[in-house]
């Protein structure tokens, strides 16, 4: 694996971990594990700091979006009924698809103050 993608995993990897808030041993040493091999291919591959910043700041950030302040719109869940034939089957998911959308744009619209159509 090329010292690039690897430190990419592993950054991966530490975001996800962080991202749970596991505060135990296995988790503190796999951190540190992290740490110590992301170090060891910096140096090996003369990896440029600030290349390395950037990696850390895109990987990590994969887990540590924050979404206090966003709201969620809820939708109802498609129903399947085995009993119908699958054209019934698929016009019915279909139907509720359409459904769906409809609601969500006109919801967004509803949030955003505007009535349009």
């Amino acid at each position: 694996m090329n010292p690039i993608s690897e430190i990419k995993r592993l950054y991966l990897i530490a975001g996800f971990i962080e991202s749970r808030h596991l505060q135990d041993e296995v988790a503190n040493a796999l951190l540190s594990r992290i740490h110590e091999r992301v170090a060891f291919l910096v140096q090996a591959n003369d990896i440029p700091a600030d290349k390395l910043a950037l990696i850390e700041q895109l990987e990590r950030g994969v887990y540590n979006t924050n979404y206090d302040g966003y709201k969620w719109v809820k939708v109802g869940k498609y129903v399947d009924d085995p009993s119908k034939t699958w054209e019934e089957r698929y016009a019915a998911l279909s139907a509720h698809h359409i459904a769906e959308t409809t609601f969500l744009i006109d919801k967004i619209r509803e949030m955003a103050g505007t009535g349009d159509k």
